[in-house]
């Protein structure tokens, strides 16, 4: 059935679905902005945009939910051109389109319910080949990635939400089906996805999978055909939790309890990791913090992907997060995009709710809207103490769900298109052209990414030649908002500058001053809120003798981050230098007060 519905598919068709299944793949392996892996999946989507609306008038479906969506990413855009740190707001742009991008340009197509078949089993596919992975890192690679796993993804919660993808919609279509000769395939295909989720440890997937399955079964009673079916699949949980459970207890070498037998002490600590509770306090922490945030920037944020910029601030001393997230999709779209952004957003949501009720009232078979409908709200509400909406390996399979959920409402609601007259040579070319301005931005960003870390590599290695010629042309390629290479050639010449002693001509010192100097003065205008930009201008200052105003600089400095240890270093070394011992030796112990990893902790101390 799966290789037969290729055959009603055009070559156009094929395409679409290979570059889908290119971003998800790439999208599982981005864990952050240091990395290249953004770049296959932007263009991909971008991609799948450009071949969609290339050869027709504009479409817009014609529903509240597309209104919404068009406000809440108008807005999106609108506020990375006011973002202080445009680098990570146009980053995220890319990443914020992929939901609306899917959507558009895929319930167009002529023939997308069979698309939307093909696409959504290779998805599952690979999530199953995920949840293999898992499995085998916890049974056999335990030490190297247990005890929660999460390889190849961010985190064990971001890993548990594709699997939570993968998983409902599998348990909607066993329970609702008569179909007896799938059974055996959809029990295994349950059976391993509900072992990979578990052994992510991840509580609010779990609780949030519970819930949309009871929400499911009871919305859509009449259609459960056997319930058999539905002790099978709460007897397969029991018995993954049990092998998950009980494995555990071995793996963890707690194999001999305090009874002198198997049981005890291993049990105990596996229950811990679905009881303990101690990382629900250390997100109180973070969100204390982001709302003290938010309270300084309330109405339009401090602009999408900023917030890791804003938050040291605002951080408490015992929170070892990175500090790149709010931990809530909610708090972190308030702090970064404001209250507009998160009515906006919830705009969006509430049209999706509204249809989806109107179209189950009206419906005589309400699993096939409830079913992509529960997985999204599974998702959604996870995300509420994670940030599920920043990753694209979340959102690119969201997106077609909510093309699959769209799709079955509107065969209850009256629906179609509105078309827009455009001229279609103009419109070509206007989508030839945004097409070749955020493949280009983020294409050029992947390589200068990718060519900072080889300039600090040959830094690292005192290789000059190689350095300076990499980063010249990481410089050269790179958006100008990247200002990582910049800052490599600043701390070069500071570096020269510190140990110049008879080593450099005058113009030779000149010529340096003056680089770094222009190269700081262009990165804050690009990221004012980059601490290590306002320790180099001070490290300036004090090459020119202007010890106050350094001291004015770096102490305003560690107000705003005051986990940047180097500037707390340098602070406290010009006190000590003019004699004021008793306040240089403050500053470094106010240092000992915040969490830091055991690494710089180590290195701080000493």
């Amino acid at each position: 059935m799966f290789l037969s519905s290729f055959n009603n598919l055009s070559i156009k068709d094929i395409v679409n679905i290979s570059l889908v299944i290119i971003a998800f793949v790439s999208g599982l392996v981005f864990t952050s902005a240091n990395t290249v892996y953004f770049v296959p999946t932007i263009i991909a989507i971008l991609l799948v945009a450009l071949l969609n609306f290339w050869d027709k008038s504009p479409q817009i479906p014609k529903s509240a939910v597309s209104y919404t969506m068009l406000a809440w990413w108008f807005y999106v855009v609108v506020s990375c051109i006011f973002a202080p740190v445009k680098f990570m707001a146009f980053l995220f742009l890319g990443i914020f389109s992929i939901i609306p991008l899917i959507f558009f340009s895929l319930l167009t197509l002529s023939n997308r319910e069979i698309w939307l078949h093909i696409t959504t089993k290779a998805l599952f596919i690979i999530i199953s080949a995920l949840a293999v992975w898992a499995l085998i890192q916890f049974f056999f690679l335990f030490d190297e990635y247990g005890p929660r796993i999460h390889n190849p993804m961010l985190n064990p919660n971001s890993l548990a939400a594709i699997f939570t993808i993968g998983l409902l919609p599998a348990v909607g279509k066993y329970i609702f089906s008569s179909n007896s000769t799938k059974s055996i395939y959809y029990l295994t295909y349950i059976f391993l996805l509900v072992m990979a989720l578990l052994v992510t440890y991840s509580r609010g997937a779990m609780l949030t999978c519970l819930i949309a399955f009871f929400m499911m079964v009871a919305f859509a009673w009449g259609e459960v055909k056997n319930i058999r079916r539905i002790l099978a699949v709460i007897m397969l949980v029991v018995i993954a939790y049990t092998i998950t459970h009980y494995s555990y207890y071995f793996l963890t070498d707690n194999n001999i309890s305090v009874n002198g037998g198997y049981g005890g002490d291993g049990i105990n600590n596996s229950l811990d990791k679905m009881t303990n509770f101690s990382s629900v306090s250390k997100r109180w922490l973070i969100w204390n913090s982001s709302i003290e945030l938010i309270k300084d920037y309330p109405i339009f944020g401090v602009g999408l992907g900023n917030f890791y910029a804003f938050y040291p601030k605002y951080r408490a001393f015992t929170d070892i997060s990175s500090g790149n997230w709010a931990h809530s999709d909610s708090l972190q779209i308030l702090a970064e995009l404001g209250i507009v952004g998160l009515l906006l957003f919830y705009s969006l949501l509430t049209t999706i709710l509204v249809r989806t009720i109107i179209a189950v009232r009206k419906s005589a078979k309400k699993s096939d809207i409830l079913i992509p409908f529960l997985t999204m709200l599974a998702v959604l509400g996870h995300g509420q103490i994670s940030f599920h909406l920043y990753q694209p390996a979340i959102l690119i399979p969201m997106g077609i769900l909510l093309v699959w959920w769209y799709i079955e409402t509107e065969k209850i609601l009256s629906g179609g298109n509105i078309v827009l007259s455009f001229n279609s040579n103009i419109w070509r070319v206007l989508i030839l052209l945004l097409f070749l301005i955020g493949a280009s931005w983020n294409i050029r960003a992947g390589i200068g990414i990718y060519l900072s870390g080889k300039a600090k590599y040959y830094l690292g290695k005192e290789k000059l030649e190689q350095f300076a010629k990499t980063v010249e042309l990481s410089n050269k390629i790179s958006p100008k908002s990247y200002i990582i290479p910049k800052l490599y050639v600043a701390s070069f010449h500071i570096g020269l500058l510190q140990n110049a002693a008879g080593n450099m001509s005058k113009k030779d010192y000149d010529t340096s001053l003056k680089i770094a100097e222009d190269i700081l003065m262009e990165a804050e205008k690009q990221n004012p809120k980059e601490p290590t930009i306002q320790y180099s201008k001070a490290n300036l200052l004090l090459i020119k003798g202007k010890t106050e105003k350094a001291k004015q600089i770096l102490t305003k400095n560690l107000e705003d981050n005051p986990r940047h240890i180097k500037t707390r270093m340098l602070l406290s070394d010009i006190y000590w230098k003019e004699g004021n011992k008793d306040k240089a030796l403050k500053i470094l112990e106010e240092g000992l007060y915040w969490a830091y990893s055991k690494n710089v902790k180590d290195y701080y101390i000493k």
